[in-house]
């Protein structure tokens, strides 16, 4: 019984898969040599030599998570850093190539746009001068995807983040032979953790912004181990208390103050800008407070100052007041501006958005899908 031939491209891709490691791990040990050796010469001087009039110091190591090459993704560089201790600023010596997030913006641009591989090759080759191959730019997509997957199975512990904050990025289908172009949403939750620190955790494509769909969203972090959330952020969108009541019943709910305030300003009498922009000052200034019973005094003066002019408003402010103040009852002062709004998922995909203004809309959810994943592993890079 004869054998199947075995064709030579397999064997060579077993044998760069065998290879790429070890590769990868020479060129980061060279790269961090030759950054070492370009600090010797910048600061001039040996590693304990005393004395020198330059105010320039060694100042350690700073770990850059990933780095793009033709041969790979390098993780865990270790880059070293001078200081000026005159200015006690750092003193940067080391540029970013800019053409790796060119060519992850190009990437993502082949997954929006239905761009084939061989177009990424030629592109990359006349603008960046990256000799890669079609096979290479399937090998980064397919590792993307499965960093991906990866990343969305990912555990939690039960109370890893004090906060959510969940937010809508509006998008559209493409136009098809058998149906018309239609919006869609995608939903994001990105986690706050008591630090300060933030993350995009998950997200989850619907049509609306619905109960079912934040359910789905939440139960998937739920199932991930993230059991307990102190604080949930949104826009005020019916949706969002529905599912948290049963996914999270323990969470307090954090409407955003910026769509909250614009909705009260719908109520105005005085549309002049000068009006509102008084009107305004005094809002945000309630919520400068170190603690509730201080937000309360504050807006108490507020109601006081424009009662007479707005008394629409007014009634309405003071009947939202506490549900407003939910994160200063917890005791999350300190960066409670990552909570007073939505800003912190809407400002995340301001770009996104920007980015896919360029193509006539995604050809389906799981397009939608892939892409944001993408667009978040590019972040990565940069």
């Amino acid at each position: 019984m004869s054998k199947p031939n075995v064709a030579l491209s397999s064997l060579v891709t077993q044998a760069w898969d065998q290879l790429q490691g070890q590769v990868l791990k020479e060129i980061r040990q060279r790269i961090e040599e030759l950054a070492e050796a370009e600090r010797e010469t910048r600061l001039g001087r040996a590693r304990h030599a005393r004395g020198g009039a330059s105010p320039w110091r060694r100042w350690g190591y700073r770990v850059r998570k990933v780095l793009l090459t033709p041969w790979g993704l390098i993780q865990g560089l270790r880059l070293p850093r001078i200081r000026d201790v005159e200015k006690k600023q750092e003193v940067g010596f080391l540029s970013s190539d800019l053409s790796q997030a060119r060519l992850a913006e190009m990437l993502l641009a082949s997954t929006l746009g239905g761009l084939s591989y061989r177009k990424v090759v030629n592109w990359a080759r006349h603008h960046l001068g990256l000799a890669i191959s079609t096979a290479w730019v399937g090998r980064v997509v397919e590792a993307a995807a499965e960093r991906l997957a990866d990343r969305r199975q990912q555990r939690f512990s039960a109370r890893q983040f004090e906060a959510l904050v969940v937010d809508g990025v509006w998008i559209h289908y493409r136009r098809s032979p058998r149906r018309r172009v239609r919006p869609g949403v995608l939903l994001v939750a990105v986690g706050v953790e008591f630090g300060g620190a933030f993350r995009v955790l998950d997200w989850q494509v619907a049509d609306a912004e619905t109960l079912n769909a934040y359910g789905l969203l939440f139960q998937r972090l739920y199932a991930r181990g993230l059991e307990e959330v102190a604080l949930i952020v949104a826009d005020g969108c019916g949706s969002v208390p529905g599912a948290a009541q049963i996914v999270y019943p323990g969470a307090q709910l954090q409407p955003c103050l910026r769509h909250w305030l614009k909705t009260l300003e719908a109520l105005l009498h005085q549309r002049s800008w000068l009006h509102k922009r008084h009107l305004r000052r005094d809002f945000w200034w309630i919520y400068e407070a170190d603690h509730a019973d201080q937000a309360e005094q504050w807006a108490l003066h507020f109601c006081r100052r424009w009662a007479r002019s707005e008394p629409d408003f007014v009634h309405a402010f003071w009947q939202g007041f506490q549900a407003s103040v939910t994160f200063l009852k917890l005791g999350l002062r300190t960066w409670s501006y990552r909570l007073k709004t939505t800003n912190l998922a809407e400002g995340f995909f301001r770009n996104l958005r920007r980015f896919l203004g360029r193509f006539p809309g995604f050809l389906s959810p799981d397009h939608a899908d892939r892409a944001l994943g993408l667009y978040l592993l590019g972040a990565e890079l940069n």
